[in-house]
């Protein structure tokens, strides 16, 4: 039961990424829209089947000791996986962060990509 929380968010987030997808579809490339949404669904897949194994693993502990197991393996994997999403970011001229797309969808009315980096494909 405690497993379906993490598929919930899964699940949720892989319907984001999929949004994302298509807004981003008149901006960059299929290629690099492609890139980004399996850098982003790959990061979250291993995130959850990591924290699967430690559920697993930890079910018969008492609560607090798989909770600071979970926060003690999945906190630095985390942080190890956004590092590389915004390293690729820093690399790639025509990336777009998820901060960048929400502030899109919020104005949506516009015609322009509002973004702090110069003509991003407008």
């Amino acid at each position: 039961l405690i497993l379906t929380i993490p598929a919930v968010f899964l699940a949720s987030d892989f319907r984001y990424q999929l949004k994302k997808r298509k807004i981003l579809d008149g901006y960059i490339s299929k290629a690099q829209i492609r890139r980004q949404f399996l850098l982003r669904i790959g990061s979250h897949v291993l995130l959850y089947a990591v924290l699967t194994v430690v559920i697993t693993q930890t079910i018969e502990r008492p609560f607090w000791q798989m909770l600071l197991a979970i926060f003690a393996i999945l906190t630095p994997l985390y942080f190890i996986s956004e590092w590389i999403i915004r390293r690729d970011g820093k690399r790639d001229p025509d990336y777009i962060s998820d901060v960048e797309v929400a502030r899109f969808v919020r104005q949506k009315g516009t015609s322009q990509w509002n973004t702090y980096s110069s003509d991003k494909h407008v």
